[in-house]
C-alpha cells in the first residue's frame, strides 16, 4: 500500500508552493518566512520528506540569497548538497539546482571564480541528464556566463550569451524571462565594452519583457532599470539616468530594504546622477 503523506507533510508542500510564488511576485522576506514554517511542519512529519526537505531548503537559500543574506544562503545550499550526497543523489538533476543558486551567491559576492566552478558543475549535469538544448541547461549556461564576465573573460561570456539568445529565437515557446535575463546580462557586457547602443537595445528588450511578465514594481524589474540608469549616466543624460535610478531605488527600498547591497548601490548611482 502506497505511504500516505502526513497532515503537516501535506501543508508543507502547500506552504512551499506558496513561498515559490512569492519569490517570483519579488517578496523573499514572505517566501523566506513560508518555507521556514514549512520546513518546521516537515520536522513534525514521520520520516520519508528527505526529497520534500531538500526542496523547501533550496527554496530557503534562494529567498536569502535575493534579500542578501548570501552566507545564509550559501551554508543552507551545502546542507542540500549534504543530503543529497546522503542520499546517493549528488550527480542528479536536482544537484545540478542547487550548484546553479550556489554560482548565482557567488556571482552575488562577487567570488566569480568559485562562482564558476559551481555554475560549470550545474552545466555538466545537467547537458548530460537533459541534453545541452534543455531550457534549464541553455540557463546555466547563461549563469556561466555571467561568472566569466565577472572575471573579464568577456568573449566567452558574449559567445555563451549569444547562443543563449539564438536558441531561443529558434524556439517559440521559450521562456521570456530567461530571454530577457540573458539580454539583460549582455546590456552589462556590452556597456563595459563601451557600446553604449549596443547596451541600451539589450536592457531595453530586458526591461520590456521583464515589465510585462513581473509588474513594475518587481525587483527584477529594477535591477534593469539601475542598469539602464547607470548607462544613461554613463552616456551623459543626466536627467534620463535619474528618472530610471530614482525609480529603482523606490522599489529596491520597498521589496529589499534601504540596507539591502542593491538598494545601497542604486542609492549611490542615484546621488552621482543628482550630482551630476
Amino acid at each position: 500500500m502506497a505511504r500516505t503523506a502526513a497532515p503537516s507533510a501535506v501543508e508543507a508542500r502547500a506552504l512551499g508552493d506558496r513561498a515559490e510564488i512569492a519569490l517570483r511576485r519579488g517578496d523573499p522576506a514572505d517566501a523566506e518566512r513560508l518555507y521556514l514554517r514549512a520546513l518546521s511542519l516537515v520536522a513534525e512529519a514521520d520520516s520519508g520528506e528527505a526529497a520534500l526537505e531538500r526542496k523547501l531548503r533550496n527554496g530557503l537559500g534562494m529567498a536569502y540569497k535575493a534579500r542578501g543574506r548570501f552566507g545564509a544562503a550559501r551554508a543552507t545550499y551545502e546542507q542540500v548538497l549534504r543530503a543529497l550526497a546522503e542520499a546517493g543523489e549528488l550527480d542528479g538533476v536536482d544537484a545540478a539546482a542547487v550548484w546553479h543558486n550556489i554560482g548565482g551567491v557567488e556571482h552575488a559576492r562577487r567570488n566569480f571564480a568559485a562562482g564558476e566552478v559551481a555554475a560549470r558543475r550545474a552545466v555538466e549535469i545537467r547537458s548530460a541528464a537533459l541534453g545541452p538544448d534543455h531550457p534549464l541547461a541553455v540557463a546555466d549556461r547563461v549563469a556561466l556566463a555571467a561568472l566569466l564576465q565577472g572575471q573579464r573573460r568577456d568573449d566567452e561570456a558574449e559567445a555563451l550569451y549569444v547562443a543563449a539568445l539564438e536558441h531561443y529565437e529558434r524556439r517559440p515557446d521559450a521562456d521570456r524571462l530567461e530571454i530577457a535575463v540573458t539580454s539583460n546580462n549582455l546590456g552589462a557586457l556590452l556597456a563595459a565594452r563601451g557600446d553604449l547602443a549596443g547596451a541600451r537595445r539589450s536592457y531595453r528588450r530586458a526591461l520590456e519583457i521583464k515589465r510585462d511578465l513581473l509588474g513594475a514594481g518587481h525587483q527584477d524589474v529594477a535591477l534593469t532599470r539601475h542598469n539602464l540608469g547607470m548607462l544613461e549616466l554613463q552616456a551623459g543624460k543626466h536627467a534620463v539616468a535619474y528618472e530610471h535610478l530614482a525609480a529603482a531605488l523606490a522599489v529596491l527600498r520597498s521589496r529589499l530594504g534601504a540596507e539591502h547591497p542593491r538598494s545601497v548601490a542604486c542609492a549611490a548611482a542615484l546621488q552621482a546622477a543628482a550630482d551630476a
